[in-house]
C-alpha cells in the first residue's frame, strides 16, 4: 500500500518584500494546470486577472498558512518580480521531480 501521509514535504523558500518569509507547497494539478493554460495564452486583461488570482493561489499555499489575495498581487508585485518568482518556482519544481528522495 502507499502511504500518502508518508509523502516527504518539500517547500520552495520566498522572502516577500515586507520581510516576511514564506514557505510555498508544491501547487494542486488543478492549479498547476491552470497556470499552464494561462502562460500558453496571450496577455488580455482577463487573462491578467486570471494570472493574478493563480499566484495567489500559489502564494497562498505556503506553510505558514499566510494569505495573499489577488488584489494584493496587484498592488505589491510589479510584472518583473512575479515573472521572476513562477520562473524560479517551476525550475525548483522540475528539479524536485527529478529527485527520487
Amino acid at each position: 500500500m502507499y502511504d500518502l501521509t508518508a509523502v516527504r514535504r518539500r517547500y520552495f523558500k520566498v522572502k516577500l518584500s515586507n520581510g516576511r518569509v514564506i514557505d510555498l507547497e508544491p501547487p494542486k494539478l488543478k492549479t498547476l494546470n491552470r497556470l499552464v493554460h494561462v502562460a500558453k495564452g496571450g496577455q488580455e486583461p482577463e487573462e491578467l486577472d486570471e494570472t493574478f488570482e493563480l499566484f495567489s493561489r500559489l502564494l497562498s499555499k505556503n506553510k505558514q498558512h499566510y494569505r495573499i489575495c489577488a488584489a494584493q498581487v496587484e498592488e505589491w508585485f510589479d510584472w518583473d518580480e512575479m515573472i521572476g518568482i513562477l520562473t524560479e518556482f517551476f525550475g525548483w519544481l522540475n528539479q524536485e521531480k527529478r529527485d527520487p528522495n
